[in-house]
């Protein structure tokens, strides 16, 4: 019985997730988010972005649990948390989204070494960007320095074909998801009079 981990970053969804449509081919799916240590101690962890992270949590966790498996979230060091929560699940392959920023990158590169270390794979899959980094370069080889050529190879660009969205998932035996963190939990207090969200009474 086959069984992978699907490490969620910024790509907080089910709808055309390559990692998590690969993922899903295993026997068993452990779909996971790990809240960064770094990035919750850092200036981009401000209260409403960390408050509008944790919707975004709820909100996946309740569509995967409606194809029969939910969110295990966890906190720490990613590489920590991320290699843990495949050896304790017993999954062979950490399917996750490739990313751009110098940060996402480095973290990525310390998991796949941390990962080989002890037998696991890192699979890294599209879907953060429409076009993936670096595909497109002006006539002489080089980076684009102005903003309409760009933009013009861009649209041209074939796109990648959608990825299936996955009917069932199931989590190994002994398995559980748990709930997801408030901001209080993280010692963060959302700053008040945030606008409501069109068309959801009562979630700000």
């Amino acid at each position: 019985m086959r069984t992978a981990l699907v490490l969620f970053t910024r790509d907080l969804r089910v709808h055309d997730h390559p990692a998590l449509a690969a993922a899903a081919r295993a026997d068993h799916v452990v779909p996971a988010f790990v809240l960064d240590r770094s990035i919750l101690s850092g200036p981009f962890a401000a209260p409403n972005r960390v408050r509008f992270l944790l919707q975004s949590l709820e909100d996946l966790d309740r569509s995967l649990r409606r194809r029969g498996a939910g969110l295990l979230v966890r906190r720490g060091d990613w590489v920590t948390e991320a290699l843990r929560l495949a050896r304790e699940s017993g999954a062979e392959t950490i399917c996750c989204s490739d990313d751009v920023t110098g940060y996402a990158r480095a973290r990525l590169h310390a998991l796949g070494l941390a990962a080989r270390s002890v037998g696991i794979e890192v699979a890294p899959f599209p879907g953060v960007t429409v076009v993936p980094a670096g595909a497109l370069a002006t006539t002489g080889g080089g980076a684009y320095r102005v903003f309409t050529p760009y933009h013009r190879r861009w649209r041209e660009a074939p796109r990648r074909p959608v990825a299936p969205l996955p009917r069932r998932l199931s989590l190994p035996p002994g398995t559980a998801p748990g709930p997801i963190p408030g901001p209080g939990d993280l010692g963060v207090s959302p700053a008040p009079r945030l606008p409501r969200l069109p068309g959801r009474p009562g979630r700000w």
